[in-house]
């Protein structure tokens, strides 16, 4: 055994389902790997996305946990939707997979990053279409009017002014 948390039930399906997204019907062909790693001061266990970590959610937890560890989040996150979100739950990490304990229940995870190296976060890439300085439209307040203008709406009305009969051509 590595490392050993307990936590609440509730707050991990949460934390998934923030980190995760909502449950499928049908299981994804491609796993969704999710990051976790506890932090010993403030006693919570982090879990985030890991390719970018864009997403991360803090769960209190309590207990030694190593490093980091790699998981498909979408399993996790169907096992642990299935206890009773007031009772804590067990997290073990053993050398080739995390096993979930409830009561007398024990069922492992494979880890991802066991087999094949881990997935390290990188900054997402900066959209190109947002280069340069931000261009602001003029203020209509200060803008001349000009004649055919129409500024509340989104059609041409016929005005007076506009209306061009046989007399005056």
């Amino acid at each position: 055994m590595q490392g050993l948390v307990h936590l609440n039930a509730g707050t991990l399906d949460e934390a998934l389902a923030v980190v995760v997204g909502r449950r499928r019907a049908r299981p994804a062909k491609t796993p969704f790997i999710v990051s976790l790693a506890y932090d010993e001061r403030t006693r919570e266990l982090i879990v985030s996305e890991a390719r970018h970590g864009a997403r991360r959610h803090l769960v209190p937890a309590q207990g030694v946990w190593p490093d980091i560890v790699q998981i498909d989040g979408r399993r996790l996150q169907a096992l642990v939707g299935k206890y009773p979100p007031d009772q804590g739950i067990n997290l073990m990490v053993e050398a080739r997979q995390v096993t979930v304990v409830f009561g007398k229940s024990r069922i492992g995870l494979p880890r991802t990053d066991h087999d094949r190296p881990a997935i390290r976060e990188k900054p997402p890439k900066p959209d190109p279409r947002l280069r340069g300085k931000p261009v602001t439209p003029p203020d209509p307040a200060t803008k001349r009017v000009a004649l055919a203008d129409t500024w509340l709406f989104s059609a041409r009305v016929p005005m007076p002014q506009h209306r061009t009969g046989k007399k005056d051509r």
